[in-house]
């Protein structure tokens, strides 16, 4: 009996092979069969025998006249194969292949959910550089390879005169700059005042000057400012803040952002919203600004104009 394939369509009608070849090689083997009547060979009363599985099912796979039909599904086609019984492609052979398709198909799944990572700004470890989405530290621009993220400046405003004033002490010694975010729409930048020597000899304390921030969806605004002695608690569920430094920025980047060289930006702090996987609040130069983590373009490719791959620093 031949080995070759002859290929059917469901109404009996046969395939050619360039009919054959369109349909892909992505199958799913159904396999299901019909019982059918095939005389018993005679058996000596005296020979050991065997109980043979039951053939049941839908009749998609039928088992007569020494042939098997196999039913292909292809993207919501049916074809019939048929082929002739010998030392391989039995039903065994085929449900084995059928279960390799399977294993194959479910593999690749789990690969693409593994290389799926959505944008996170509450997180600050740097993801797979070959996954998608990422971290805040993912726009982080070090100097080696470009980042894959980047932080979209929609809106700053400049922080108060007396806040600036603070940062830096009578000799020339900057102070840190921290947030926390208080409320779902309130925050506080606050700036450590660095001590200068005397008043480290007279034994005063480190102070702090707070900046109250409003943030909503598309504007942050600076409602107040005064001299701090500590005590803020971050609200409920809060971000952690990412590290201060140099960041790949685009959009509306404040006119005095230290460090702005081609396209990138110092960073002095920035946290996360909670509740906003894609939005953060950062301080950059003398400014408060709420930025979106957006995926950086690849290079040489274009990008729109509301993310040039340029900083646009606002007026």
């Amino acid at each position: 009996m031949s080995d070759a394939y002859e290929y059917v369509d469901e109404d009996g009608n046969p395939l050619t092979p360039e009919e054959i070849a369109a349909l892909g090689d992505d199958v799913e083997v159904v396999e299901e069969v019909e019982t059918v009547d095939v005389p018993a060979p005679a058996v000596s009363a005296d020979t050991p025998q065997e109980a043979a599985p039951a053939l049941t099912g839908r009749s998609k796979m039928l088992l007569a006249g020494g042939a098997i039909a196999a039913v292909l599904v292809i993207g919501g086609g049916v074809a019939f194969a048929l082929q002739g019984i010998g030392s391989q492609n039995t039903v065994d052979d085929v449900k084995a292949g059928a279960s390799s398709k399977v294993a194959a198909a479910s593999a690749s799944v789990e690969e693409k959910k593994a290389e799926t990572v959505a944008i996170d700004t509450c997180k600050t470890g740097v993801s797979s550089a070959t996954s998608l989405g990422g971290t805040l530290s993912d726009a982080m621009a070090d100097g080696g390879a470009a980042p894959k993220l980047r932080l979209d400046v929609i809106a700053s405003t400049a922080l108060p005169g007396a806040f600036t004033a603070a940062r830096t002490d009578a000799d020339g010694v900057a102070g840190e700059i921290s947030m926390l975010q208080l409320t779902k729409d309130g925050w506080a930048v606050y700036v450590a005042i660095p001590l200068t020597k005397a008043e480290k000899k007279a034994g005063d304390r480190p102070a702090y000057h707070k900046a109250d921030v409003s943030v909503s969806d598309d504007a942050v605004k600076v409602t107040g400012d005064r001299p701090w002695a500590g005590g803020d608690v971050a609200g409920a569920g809060s971000c952690e803040p990412a590290k201060a430094g140099a960041y790949a920025v685009s959009g509306k980047v404040p006119a005095d952002a230290a460090g702005l060289v081609d396209g990138a930006a110092s960073v002095d702090a920035i946290q996360g919203i909670a509740g906003q996987a894609d939005r953060a609040v950062a301080v950059m130069g003398n400014s408060v600004a709420l930025v979106k983590l957006v995926e950086a373009p690849a290079e040489g490719g274009d990008a729109s104009p509301s993310s040039s791959s340029s900083a646009v620093p606002s007026k």
